[in-house]
């Protein structure tokens, strides 16, 4: 239902006299859902938070075990005897406000120059777009008198782009499809956020650095789809008012742009905040020697046992092998944290959040997972007489060996492997 909609259905309601009852049994069985319902949101808002209110306060008079119960039956009831009055009062109001819509009325939107759209686009990193937004949806609602907000359709303007850009293109006869720009707009929005949810389980600095850039790119077309549709826009302005764009700047927009960018600059180090801010008795080129060794350590003693548990092995032998192979380094290492008090306790509990663990398991998953059929193809090619380069994996070969029958392998000779292949000097404390 539109807004012209809603006006008549209204209208109909008040003229039935469907709220002159002094009691409203459905907004006492359902308080805020009714009003939710009616969309009356203020009064959903308030008649959800009431009771929860209440309910503090009697709780603080009273230890009675049915408080909540007493709290929330007061609330029913102030919604039953008052849902009528606040309704008709709504109703009346949405009528005086929205009888009078031209939901197909020409709109003039918002003129804004184009240099400084996309010039205050790239210094807020983006978030000049919502204030962008408010404002459209404002004029639109200014002349229409159409039932939207601007301020929310503003704040959520990569999910109303489409729609606004359709209205646009409509009122200025654009031979564009502007709503195609709106998808458009949503989707590189969008898909960065999909890489920010996940950045962390990417593990090689060349797909990080490709994401990187990719980012940067869907945003300069995001700013290029925003900088069409308004010049669009001035065009249209300027062709019916003969009035050109002018650069003016408002105290409004430049606090956005410094929001945006304090924002962007906080989020941007943040990670590096979180991770190394502890250890900041430390060079840089110490912090990272200690991450690395102390991610090492994890992937050794817990990484490997935790995958294999997984798989329904539990690892005895290789955690304790390497602790004590690796004993005097371990020592050192800890010897050169508790200086400034810190533990390798503190330090993993620090760097190794849940995506760091996750990527690390996935690391041990694919490799004890390529050692299970290097193993199968060595046994296959030693059968067949020929040289592993020749033989072809085969699935039917997964049941000769399984993933905990690899694990097992790994425990007995895991720490034999670690000794041919590891240099104990990469855990060396180096003055610490």
């Amino acid at each position: 239902m539109n807004t012209l909609d809603y006006v008549k259905k209204y209208q109909d309601e008040l003229s039935n006299n469907k709220y002159n009852s002094v009691f409203n049994i459905w907004a006492f069985l359902f308080s805020s859902l009714y009003f939710l319902y009616k969309r009356m949101y203020v009064w959903f808002a308030v008649f959800f938070i009431a009771p929860l209110i209440l309910y503090r306060i009697f709780e603080a008079i009273s230890a009675e075990s049915n408080i909540y119960l007493i709290a929330f039956l007061i609330m029913h009831l102030i919604a039953g005897f008052s849902a009528n009055p606040l309704c008709k009062r709504y109703l009346e109001n949405y009528i005086k406000n929205h009888q009078n819509a031209d939901l197909n009325k020409i709109v003039s939107y918002h003129s804004v120059s184009v240099v400084k759209l996309v010039l205050f686009m790239i210094l807020s990193c983006g978030l000049y777009s919502l204030y962008w937004g408010y404002k459209h949806w404002e004029t639109y609602q200014l002349t229409t008198k159409d039932d939207v907000s601007p301020f929310v359709r503003g704040w959520l303007i990569h999910l109303t782009a489409p729609s606004l850009f359709a209205k646009i293109g409509k009122s200025i006869h654009s031979s564009i499809q502007l709503q195609y720009l709106g998808i458009g707009f949503l989707f590189c929005a969008l898909i960065p956020i999909f890489f920010d949810r996940y950045f962390e389980t990417f593990q090689d600095a060349t797909t990080i650095y490709s994401i990187i850039v990719l980012q940067l790119i869907l945003f300069l077309i995001s700013v290029l789809f925003l900088a069409i549709v308004q010049k669009k826009i001035n065009d249209y302005n300027i062709s019916h008012s003969n009035e050109k764009v002018k650069i003016t700047v408002n105290i409004k927009e430049i606090i956005i742009v410094l929001i945006g960018f304090i924002l962007f600059g906080v989020l941007s180090f943040q990670n590096d905040k979180d991770s190394y801010s502890f250890l900041g008795e430390y060079t840089q080129e110490q912090q990272e020697k200690i991450g690395a060794s102390v991610g090492f350590i994890y992937r050794h003693t817990k990484g490997y046992k935790e995958v294999c548990q997984k798989e329904g092995y539990i690892i005895k032998k290789y955690p304790n092998e390497f602790l004590s192979y690796f004993s005097h380094e371990i020592n050192q290492l800890n010897a050169g944290l508790s200086k400034h008090n810190y533990t390798i306790e503190d330090v993993e509990n620090a760097l190794l959040n849940d995506s760091l663990k996750t990527r690390i398991a996935t690391d041990i998953y694919t490799e004890l997972e390529m050692t299970r059929k290097f193993i199968i193809m060595s046994l296959v090619a030693e059968e067949q007489g020929v040289s592993i380069e020749n033989v072809h994996w085969d699935n039917n070969w997964n049941n000769l060996l399984t993933f905990k029958d690899v694990c097992e392998i790994f425990d007995e000779r895991g720490i034999d492997l670690l000794k041919e292949n590891e240099n104990k000097d990469f855990l060396k404390a180096n003055g610490l």
